[in-house]
């Protein structure tokens, strides 16, 4: 049995976004799939503590959290670091010595056969643990220089870009204000993909989700050092959605808009789509929110649920998943949740890219705002069987999670031995 001392970016339960469902499927096939211990140091986001910890899924072994990082250290790292080093902004703003010294002691302890870090933002705690004879691998999950890159060039650039970074008000300011956004997002998307070279030579493997961005990066290195560990969905429990009554002229859109990349994408909807609508329709909103942006942008016939236990009892009751992503990366979980669930999806190359479906037979994929309305009117009201049943066989024969349990026991062990599986 190997250890596999995992560091992540956030506590990864509940299971309230895409990227903690990652995390935690990854950790769950590390243990049951390939039998390994799993060992979790990790960072938290806003509104996560200490008491989370008791809560934690049986297989984890343990969980050690990370010194938290003062603001005064954020700023100066922003200045030190990221104005005179060329640090990304990301990687200025969790990092720390202190958080250094524990993953070395935790190192130490645990002696890991296996050391994974999530995302590009921790990469640098590579420091506390490089002398080490273990497997070291970067989840990438995709690539930021390239979201990064897009969110500058888009036009509905609008959200605030440093999302749940806590940084004090004069640093959030400062970063989100749109006379210079724009300028920061193309620098910081210039270092990012310095970054994400640098790093992918440091570690021995790195992993993304999409074929895609791993093809890139070994262009970008020059030899093969990226590798595809698809996301998935638990097809069982998104197929077997308790709301089978469709509520007609209804639309979904999932997403957490604290996070700048929904946010926006919403905004476009309610702006470019939603006015060209010929049927009295409702947009049901499901994800995390602010009482500003609710308030802001909450109409009628727009309705905000915030946070949901189970999406599927408001999805699963609507007619059409509309999911344009107006700039992005990797693999949209919402859009595979959603095509589970047995609900049309209506989004655009950036919503569809990394997914092996095909356009108008597992989704519908328009780029203009003019092209994505028209596909609203002519798919509401209409019986969508075929679609509905293509989309559920991709997800039922490629994103499943035991599918993907084998490629991310390649990675990790080194072989493609299969004879481990275990039943999710």
């Amino acid at each position: 049995m190997k250890k596999v001392l995992f560091i992540t970016t956030r506590l990864f339960w509940p299971t309230d976004s895409g990227r903690k469902v990652s995390l935690y499927h990854y950790c769950k096939g590390l243990s049951e799939y390939c039998g390994h211990e799993v060992h979790i140091y990790s960072f938290t986001e806003s509104g996560q503590s200490e008491k989370d910890l008791e809560n934690h899924p049986d297989f984890i072994t343990s969980v050690t959290l990370a010194s938290s990082i003062k603001k005064t250290n954020k700023i100066k790292n922003l200045i030190g670091k990221s104005l005179f080093q060329g640090f990304p902004l990301q990687c200025s703003l969790y990092y720390s010595k202190s958080n250094v010294k524990r993953i070395r002691e935790l190192c130490d302890k645990l002696n890991p056969d296996v050391i994974i870090v999530d995302m590009v933002r921790l990469a640098p705690y590579i420091k506390a643990f490089s002398d080490r004879s273990c497997v070291k691998i970067l989840d990438m999950d995709d690539l930021l220089s390239l979201r990064y890159e897009r969110q500058a060039n888009s036009v509905n650039c609008g959200s605030n870009i440093t999302g749940n970074y806590e940084i004090g008000s004069a640093g959030g300011k400062l970063l989100g204000n749109s006379r210079i956004k724009r300028m920061i997002l193309r620098s910081e998307s210039k270092r990012m993909r310095k970054a994400e070279i640098r790093y992918a030579n440091l570690y021995d493997k790195t992993i993304f989700v999409s074929d895609r961005e791993t093809d890139e990066l070994n262009k970008m290195c020059g030899f093969e050092k990226a590798y595809t560990v698809r996301l998935g969905v638990d097809y069982d429990y998104y197929s077997a959605q308790p709301n089978a009554c469709k509520e007609k002229g209804s639309l979904a859109f999932l997403g957490n808009m604290k996070v700048a990349a929904n946010a926006d994408s919403l905004i476009y909807i309610i702006k470019n789509i939603l006015p060209k609508l010929d049927f009295d329709y409702k947009l049901h909103v499901v994800g995390a929110v602010t009482d500003d942006f609710a308030e802001k942008y909450g109409r009628n016939n727009i309705i905000f649920h915030g946070r949901v236990d189970d999406v599927r009892e408001v999805i699963g009751g609507c007619e059409i998943f509309l999911s344009p992503i107006v700039y992005g990366t990797g693999i949209k979980t919402k859009i595979l949740e959603a095509m589970a669930m047995g609900i049309p999806v209506i989004t655009n190359s950036v919503g569809a890219e990394g997914i092996d479906g095909l356009n108008n037979v597992h989704f519908v994929v328009r780029d203009s705002a003019d092209e994505l309305a028209a596909s609203v009117n002519e798919m509401t009201g209409r019986e969508m069987t075929s679609m509905i049943n293509a989309a559920r066989e991709l997800i039922r024969n490629k994103y499943t999670w035991n599918n993907i349990y084998a490629d991310l026991k390649k990675v990790v062990d080194g072989d493609g031995d299969e004879n481990n599986m275990a039943d999710e």
